[in-house]
């Protein structure tokens, strides 16, 4: 549902930006000139541990990157993250839910209320859902990705890492610009700020993009023209704007708060799948011989092109999904060290969802998706430092609920009951969550070089579950439910039993949980230009409850909270006046109770996804980043990572995705690639006194991994590298730029995730070789 003020309340915020960059005009000269040659030699500083500290000081593995970096590098999402943090990769599920991982720990769910293995944060207020996070790359300061266990100062839902963006804040002088970029595919999109003083101690920023893009994907006419599907259709359509609005207020000297308002709206078209093969869940008999059997057995595979898949014709998929956060921070000062600050936030999303999922131009597996999510957080802490001893204490309160209704359209071979058929059904999921944690943090110095860290949280979590499988309205589940189990039931309402033949309808269901996070290191700095770090550390992602049709309350057993324990070793160094910096780290990591979506048979709809739980497995590994700039105008950096996984303990019952019995144990955790590798490289060079010249470059390489567990050919995602380039002039201060791009430019075809489900195996591609030009101003 789309709420019709919001909906302004974003245009305008969009509006007001782009006529307050033009009205600043002249208003500051030299706002952006770090963003010029020299801008690589400055220090970034991070807030990884909640307070501000060098990027080289941190005894934790971190990628970051500057708002401007990421600009040059066209990373205006969470997902292109993968082209500057070696270990951190995306997928998404077959359903739309982005899914985040690092060093191999990650979540994939296909519903909208799971949460993630990796938290993502804005100002360190939590999006605790990976669907809020589509607008949350805008008008940057810096990002940090954070990886291994975090929960100690970020809580649950951080076993693989955290994400930390910084967006820019206001500022005391008028200032203000915007960018304008057009490509490939009609791709127009649109970006502007203005920051200023409004009153004394008060101060404000306004930014707003929108983009806007022409569907690039096109039908697989050799499978699809039988369907009637036009060779003219397009889809992959982008209709999404964002925006955000941040209020500075100092009262006084020892008094601060922090305003902030963001929001987006998303009216694009889903990406449709690319069709692999013919994967029917059932048998064929009499009654599903004229389904898929008949319509999706004889197709080919679709060719290995990016821009070809297959969805149904004159129907019109889309997204309508908004969403809003609002938050107040306040810090005062106790004293000259001691300092409390409170973060409260609310947060709101809805979807509405129309997607086709099975990759032709058969209506074979069509989902309808709508639900909203919920979510409010409170923080309050106290930081000090008391002689040699910097400590942290605080508590979190945090409240979510989540509603989902999938309506399956189906015309697969399971799509009925005995002799009776239907063409849909409905799986209702509502989960209620009160989170309560404490945290507290130590460090000690205990010479000027050592330096000793401790840090805990303990964690209780109180889950309601309600949801049952239902009927979609027209009468045909229920009618068959009820004939062949025996029991009277409505059109519209639960058919899910408590025992065969005995009508529950929703099933109510609680999780109780409680954990202790903790952190422990050692720190030693040899020089002001080294770090050495040891470190153990243990974090939990807290447990859920499966989207799935369960016929029976058994059917609706949730996974239980998992748990990842990393030995860390790293080392920071920087020489020759920081020309050269130089990070790295190995690690080993115990994995219990990995949560993942898995296969169960579900009676009588055969072999479905289902949420499981890994008990035991392990995976160790490193990372190595370097950024090195040899000489004025020139800046490279490279970064490679290497991850081995193992199963070491059966789930039980462990089933691959088509339903065979198997075993686990020795397979490497999905979408989990051993070998990662980034790289990036710009030089530029004075053309007159106020411009500049520049070229670059960047590489981005995944090695081969499986989606999913069983190793089946199939399901195996093929190595990968994807090369993208840029170049361009732009003034010698900062304050305009004009560049050309190009990503993916070979049109590598590959995978970001594959599934198999609806009778069919099929994959979600990347994007095809995209170009064009971008045109920025900053006042």
């Amino acid at each position: 549902m789309i709420y019709t003020s919001y909906k302004y309340l974003l245009h305008a915020t969009c509006v007001i930006a782009v006529v307050y960059a033009g009205s600043a005009h002249g208003q500051d000269s030299n706002p952006a000139a770090q963003q010029t040659q020299d801008w690589a030699y400055t220090d970034i500083v991070v807030t990884a541990q909640k307070r501000d500290e060098r990027l080289s000081d941190v005894p934790i593995a971190i990628s970051a990157a500057t708002g401007d970096q990421l600009a040059r590098q066209g990373v205006t999402s969470v997902e292109g993250l993968d082209r500057i943090a070696p270990g951190f990769t995306f997928q998404q599920s077959h359903f739309g839910t982005p899914v985040f991982t690092i060093r191999g720990v990650g979540f994939f769910d296909s519903s909208i209320g799971g949460s993630p293995a990796v938290s993502v944060y804005l100002d360190q207020v939590p999006l605790p859902y990976s669907l809020m996070t589509r607008g949350v790359a805008l008008d940057l300061e810096r990002v940090e990705v954070l990886k291994g266990p975090q929960g100690t100062l970020f809580g649950q839902s951080s076993t693989g890492g955290a994400i930390n963006y910084i967006a820019a804040k206001p500022t005391e002088d008028m200032r203000a610009g915007f960018t304008l970029n057009a490509g490939r595919f009609d791709e127009v999109s649109t970006e502007a700020f203005v920051s200023g003083k409004l009153a004394e101690g008060l101060t404000a920023r306004v930014a707003g993009r929108y983009e806007y893009r022409d569907g690039w994907q096109k039908p697989d006419m050799r499978n699809d023209a039988r369907f009637g599907q036009s060779e003219n259709a397009r889809l992959g359509r982008r209709r999404f704007y964002t925006g955000r609005i941040l209020l500075d207020w100092k009262p006084t000297d020892t008094l601060r708060f922090e305003l902030g308002a963001n929001g987006w709206h998303d009216g694009s078209e889903p990406q449709a799948f690319h069709y692999i093969a013919f994967a029917p869940t059932a048998p064929m008999n009499p009654l599903n011989a004229g389904n898929s059997y008949a319509n999706l057995g004889p197709l080919t595979a679709t060719p290995k092109d990016p821009r070809l898949a297959g969805w149904d014709p004159n129907t019109p998929f889309g997204l309508d999904d908004d969403f809003y956060q609002v938050s107040l921070r306040g810090d005062v000062d106790l004293s000259d060290s001691i300092t409390l600050s409170s973060i409260s936030a609310y947060s709101k999303l809805t979807t509405n969802a129309y997607t086709d999922t099975d990759g032709t131009a058969y209506a074979a597996f069509v989902l309808r998706r709508q639900g909203s999510i919920k979510s409010f957080s409170q923080e309050l802490r106290v930081a000090g430092t008391s002689g040699a001893v910097d400590w942290m204490i605080g508590g979190n309160y945090a409240w979510d609920h989540s509603t989902e209704i999938q309506q399956n359209l189906l015309k697969t071979s399971n799509a009925g009951l005995g002799p009776f058929p239907f063409s849909g059904l409905e799986v209702r999921n509502d989960q209620q969550v009160h989170t309560y944690a404490a945290f507290g943090s130590l460090n000690y110095a205990l010479s000027p070089r050592f330096e000793l860290q401790l840090s805990a949280r303990y964690t209780t979590q109180d889950r309601d579950f309600r949801g049952c499988l239902a009927d979609p309205g027209n009468g045909q589940v229920a009618t068959a439910f009820g004939a062949v189990f025996g029991f009277a039931a409505t059109a519209g309402e639960c058919i899910t039993q408590s025992a065969p033949g005995v009508l529950l309808g929703e099933v109510h269901s609680s999780l109780n949980e409680d954990n202790i996070s903790f952190r422990g290191g050692v720190n030693w700095k040899p020089s002001d230009d080294a770090l050495i770090y040891v470190s153990v550390s243990r974090g939990y992602k807290p447990g859920s409850y499966s989207v799935l049709p369960g016929v029976f309350a058994s059917q609706f057993s949730p996974v239980t909270q998992e748990s990842v324990t990393s030995y860390e070793a790293g080392f920071k160094l920087s020489a020759l006046d920081r020309r050269i910096s130089l990070d790295g780290a190995v690690f080993y990591a115990d994995y219990t109770d990995k949560q993942i979506l898995g296969s169960a048979v579900i009676p009588p709809f055969g072999n479905l996804p289902k949420l499981v739980n890994i008990p035991r497995s392990r995976i160790y590994g490193g990372e190595i980043q370097a950024v090195v700039r040899p000489f004025a105008g020139l800046r490279t950096t490279a970064g490679i990572a290497y991850y081995n996984s193992r199963v070491l303990e059966d789930p039980s019952n462990p089933v691959d995705a088509y339903g065979v019995p198997t075993s686990f144990v020795g397979e490497e955790l999905p979408t989990s690639p051993r070998w990662q590798i980034v790289g990036d490289a710009e030089y530029g060079f004075s053309v007159s006194t106020r411009a500049r010249m520049f070229v670059g470059g960047g590489l981005t390489y995944h090695s081969s991994t499986y989606s999913v567990f069983g190793e089946n050919p199939g399901l195996l995602l093929p190595a990968y590298a994807l090369i993208d380039t840029r170049g361009g002039i732009e003034a010698e201060d900062g304050s305009w730029r004009v560049q050309l791009w190009g990503k993916n430019v070979t049109n590598k075809f590959y995978y970001l995730s594959t599934s198999v489900g609806g009778d069919r195996l099929a994959g979600l591609t990347g994007m095809p070789a995209t170009y064009g030009v971008t045109l920025s101003f900053r006042y």
